[in-house]
């Protein structure tokens, strides 16, 4: 699940689209079409927020299924516990989840989709970073628990063993990247675009 080509693969839901929801809708002048709408920003915000998340669960299921498939055709899908891929499902759910509230809090904050870009890549890659150094390096471990891909432990959760504690670090996430959101939106001043 932390796989660079799977971390690819979802991060394009995760970052592209929730990246370019408010920032390249800013960008293109067409988001003022958007806010001319009977609704608040904040239903705009919730909206764009639960397709990501909406994205980012088929995704993962699809990612999830593929590898079932593979496992079946290699003839080995006996040896997968099944009955804990739905927890798995959920944990990469809340750290793509995580990146993408984070994306989309940066892009309610900036006018241009280039630095939405810039913030949201550059945590997600030095986030990464820290997570396979410290995986290959033992003096570099205890950078591990400030990566959000330490709070995915996928052997774990398919041997049976889920660590509440990643749960509420990822939702804690979340729930700092909406606030931040949920307060800056509303009262950003959204001059004409040039």
């Amino acid at each position: 699940m932390i796989h660079p080509i799977a971390i690819i693969l979802t991060s394009v839901f995760a970052v592209g689209f929730s990246a370019s929801a408010v920032a390249g809708e800013r960008q293109r002048g067409t988001l003022e079409v958007a806010l001319a709408r009977p609704m608040s920003r904040r239903v705009l915000y919730l909206s764009l927020l639960a397709a990501s998340f909406g994205f980012i669960a088929v995704s993962i299921a699809a990612l999830l299924a593929g590898s079932i498939s593979g496992a079946a055709f290699s003839g080995i899908v006996g040896e997968l516990p099944l009955r804990n891929l739905p927890l798995l499902w959920l944990n990469s759910v809340l750290l793509f989840g995580a990146v993408a509230a984070i994306a989309l809090a940066a892009s309610v904050s900036f006018d241009r989709l280039t630095p939405v870009l810039g913030v949201t890549l550059g945590i997600v890659i030095a986030m990464y970073v820290l997570e396979v150094l410290g995986s290959l390096w033992p003096a570099a471990e205890v950078l591990q628990p400030y990566s959000l891909f330490h709070y995915l432990k996928a052997k774990a959760i398919l041997t049976g063993f889920v660590a509440f504690s990643d749960v509420i670090v990822l939702s804690s996430v979340i729930l700092i990247a909406m606030v931040w959101a949920l307060v800056v939106f509303p009262r950003r001043d959204l001059a004409a675009p040039s």
